[in-house]
């Protein structure tokens, strides 16, 4: 899962009221897969955002920002054979490598919809945080032998180097040992099959527990909606029946739409995220769930809802789909794409889009809820809906001084703020400069200071952390909620 590297740890170990003070900052890079289940259009790719943590494009998507990197899926090839559809992907941060899942990746470039023939394959590429355009990928698992077919998503077990692939129209789960070389037209080493999985869409694993979690389709291979919990998910094999399954209509799996997309299990609190193809997002609460029993269980439990649309009045419900999401369980931030599915990004039709929802975790957080962020890219009439999606947070440390909580020579008023916020000196001042830094260090604002305050507008500013410089008098820092 994530992988972080702490910068300047040292420096904050026995510190002194006086010594030099560092803030956590995160640099954020997310990934975007767009496309839609049709071989045919070029809407297909790998988008990426470099310094994330500062966008916020507003309900409208006035504001979109550029791709650092955008990697055409259709222009990725093995020589003679074209990828197509990239619908899931892993990143393996430790070693800066994707595994991506496609779903019409065909001998002789066969574009084509159809189960019994569309192949797909898992696609491999290094040093994905640098890629651009058109890819050849660096290695390639594909072939009749793989027993792939249409796999839609995929999870990698890093400290064991296994890859679990959920292979949707085989009606099972593929898993590959030494994921880190393998490559070309070999077979898995292990198939996990049972007839109550119905269609496996999407593996989250918790490596501590040794258990998988499968969002499963009730289209394709038969059966409901449904999670699939499994226990020794390292060693099962063969047909196996889950040792839990989340199933029944208190669930709302099968709500307007049975196609159950993805999972996330949170291994801090217990619960179980789950989205699928509409509106909504459900938390279910495991902690009143047994995840050892001694046979096979059902509960058909009751979820807490949290909406993506955006209209109270649920006008809007069949247009939006919750294609994918990522948890930032550190942050307890939620990532979720929004897909439109009627009329897509046409001029007046609503934006496909990436919603940010923050301390998610609340009970309190339910129903319509307002985005504290969202993110529009400015290739969006190409690359969309939003499908997958990775964030990747590097922690960095900030210089912010060495009067920085203590310092009295001038007060912020709010603090936190949300729209203004005072800068008030002890002192009358002329010809100051105040600079504002972003938790990048970079200057988002600055002027002159003449007299004894300033009043400035942070409305607009992404919520965060910011330095306030007054020069000859020190920082403070600044919260924007």
């Amino acid at each position: 899962m994530q992988k972080f590297t702490f910068l300047f740890l040292f420096s904050l170990i026995g510190m002194s009221a006086n010594a030099q003070v560092y803030d956590t900052i995160y640099h954020e890079r997310i990934y975007i897969g767009t496309g839609e289940y049709n071989p045919f259009p070029d809407w297909h790719g790998i988008l990426r955002f470099e310094d994330a943590m500062n966008y916020n494009s507003g309900p409208l998507c006035d504001t979109t920002y550029i791709p650092e990197g955008v990697i055409p899926v259709q222009q990725c090839s093995t020589g003679t054979m074209f990828m197509n559809f990239e619908h899931g992907f892993y990143l393996d941060e430790t070693n800066d490598r994707m595994y991506v899942s496609t779903l019409f990746t065909n001998p002789n470039n066969i574009l084509t919809t159809n189960p019994d023939t569309a192949k797909g394959s898992i696609a491999i590429f290094d040093n994905i945080s640098t890629l651009n355009g058109g890819q050849t990928p660096s290695r390639h698992i594909f072939g009749d032998s793989t027993g792939l077919k249409q796999p839609h998503g995929c999870w990698l077990d890093e400290t064991n180097d296994r890859l679990y692939v959920a292979n949707s129209f085989g009606c099972n789960i593929l898993v590959f040992n030494n994921a880190s070389t393998r490559n070309g037209n070999t077979p898995p080493d292990r198939i996990i099959s049972s007839p109550m999985m119905s269609t496996p869409v999407y593996i989250f694993l918790d490596e501590p527990a040794d258990r998988m979690f499968v969002a499963c389709s009730g289209i394709g291979c038969g059966g409901p909606p449904k999670v699939c919990i499994y226990n020794s998910a390292s060693t099962i094999n063969g047909v196996v029946t889950p040792n839990v399954r989340i199933e029944g209509s208190n669930t709302r799996l099968g709500f307007r739409n049975p196609t159950v997309h993805n999972v996330w299990y949170n291994i801090t609190n217990g619960l179980l995220a789950v989205g699928h193809h509409t509106h909504e997002m459900l938390f279910f609460d495991m902690n009143t769930v047994n995840m050892n029993p001694g046979v096979p269980s059902t509960y058909n439990m009751t979820p807490r809802v949290l909406m993506i649309n955006d209209d109270p009045a649920l006008t809007d419900t069949s247009n939006h789909n919750l294609y994918g999401f990522y948890w930032d369980e550190e942050r307890d931030i939620m990532y979720t794409s929004d897909g439109i599915s009627n009329g897509g990004p046409q001029p007046g039709s609503p934006p496909n889009v990436l919603k940010i929802f923050e301390n998610v975790s609340d009970t309190s957080v339910h129903g319509v809820t307002v985005p504290d962020r969202t993110i529009c890219w400015s290739n969006g009439d190409v690359y969309f809906p939003p499908q997958p999606i990775w964030v990747q947070k590097t922690p960095e440390y900030l210089y912010v001084g060495l009067e920085n909580i203590d310092n009295n020579n001038f007060q912020l008023y709010p603090n936190p703020a949300s729209e203004y916020c005072m800068i008030v000196l002890t002192a009358e001042v002329q010809g100051k400069k105040v600079n504002v830094l972003n938790g990048l260090g970079q200057i988002i604002f600055s002027t002159i200071l003449n007299g004894t305050q300033l009043n400035m507008n942070i409305e607009n500013w992404p919520k965060g952390i910011y330095i306030v410089q007054i020069e000859g008098f020190g920082n403070r820092k600044l919260v924007k909620e």
